[in-house]
């Protein structure tokens, strides 16, 4: 055999030894020869973790320098905690199981708890609110105010009437409050106004049931010490709240249920003894060519002894009385001293005053 094709044959196999020598050289790594290059204070805690929670894991060690400090991947200010790192996030602490999305609290829901927080204490001073003095008083819209009505409402923390609410823990039931307390309120409110100038610091004063009668009493609060005299529970018990100079004397008699005021024989007869300095009845109703008529003949009797009983005889009505329901008459224009609306409509009791000296106040002008 020629030395040359040996010699050939030898080079060859050490070629071919020096390139498979290579490749082994060149093959990467099994993932089972790969060494974890996880940080000693996370090794254990990815122990037995999906590669989701571990990147999470990751994530969460990762933090950025600055006036806040924030995550990469979480992005998150909320004090966020995710499970197997142990290290909570800047913020307040709070624990956040590994998949679910953080839930933030809205601000909007923080404002209308505050809303309605300053409404319901509204209601514990004046024991009733409308849909406009809350919007006036909080800065929202009417829409708003009346949502924010609604939704205490609902959660049973007061009760609707209709352009407002009352208190539940201070319900006023005077001649059916609930259905008659915001309506024309701001007519009977400059009523008030205007009546409580005829009352002078240190009279007493008689002051008939009936949403007018209430609103009244509230203006009487800035006359200083006065003595009321009433047959409305309600008003008695205002004025125990929120007027502790002024003195209350309480009629007897049967209780109307659902009025909250006495009648019959036995507050006509508590009132025969006393004679107070002023009285304003509260008319239901007014039938022009008639007088002045109430819807309860128990009532009825009762009034026509308020307007006999004191110094001067004040009758306070708005104009929604003018023609309205009443079965029961108790007294014309004579018997009155004053006479206080808000309007008269048409004329219809300035026609009736002819020659009685009756004088009649329009609080409107």
């Amino acid at each position: 055999m020629p030395w040359g094709f040996l010699f050939g044959n030898v080079i060859v196999s050490c070629l071919f030894a020096g390139v498979v020598l290579d490749m082994c050289r060149r093959r990467p790594a099994r993932k089972s020869d790969r060494k974890a290059t996880v940080p000693a204070g996370v090794q254990k805690s990815c122990l037995g973790l999906s590669k989701t929670q571990k990147r999470k894991n990751s994530a969460c060690d990762i933090f950025l320098l600055g006036k806040e400090k924030e995550t990469h991947f979480a992005h998150n200010r909320s004090g966020i905690e995710f499970p197997g790192n142990g290290i909570p996030l800047p913020g307040n602490g709070i624990p956040f199981p590994g998949n679910s999305i953080p839930q933030r609290r809205d601000g909007m829901t923080e404002f209308a708890e505050e809303r309605r927080a300053a409404i319901l204490s509204m209601l514990e001073r004046n024991s009733s609110v409308q849909v406009a003095e809350v919007a006036d008083a909080l800065g929202v819209s009417r829409v708003t105010a009346r949502a924010d009505l609604d939704a205490l409402a609902r959660d049973g923390k007061l009760r609707r009437t209709h352009g407002g609410a009352v208190s539940l823990s201070r319900t006023l039931t005077v001649s059916i409050q609930d259905l008659r307390v915001n309506v024309n309120v701001e007519a009977k409110r400059a009523i008030a106004r205007v009546a409580a100038t005829f009352v002078q610091p240190g009279q007493s004063v008689l002051v008939d049931t009936g949403t007018t009668g209430l609103e009244l009493v509230r203006a009487l609060g800035e006359r200083g010490e006065v003595t009321i005299v009433t047959a409305d529970l309600t008003i008695a018990d205002y004025v125990d709240r929120s007027m502790p100079s002024a003195e209350v004397v309480l009629l007897g008699g049967a209780l109307r249920k659902g009025h909250r005021y006495t009648s019959g024989a036995v507050a006509v007869s508590a009132l025969s003894m006393l004679r107070p300095d002023v009285a304003f009845v509260c008319p239901t109703a007014f039938a022009p060519g008639r007088g002045f008529m109430t819807g309860y003949e128990g009532m009825a009797e009762l009034k026509r002894a308020f307007l006999a009983c004191a110094g001067m005889t004040c009758v306070l009505m708005d104009a929604s009385k003018v023609g309205a329901h009443g079965l029961f008459f108790f007294g014309d224009v004579g018997d009155a001293d004053i006479i206080v609306m808000e309007k008269d409509p048409e004329g219809a009791v300035a026609g009736c005053l002819g020659d009685v000296s009756t004088r009649l106040v329009l609080a409107g002008e």
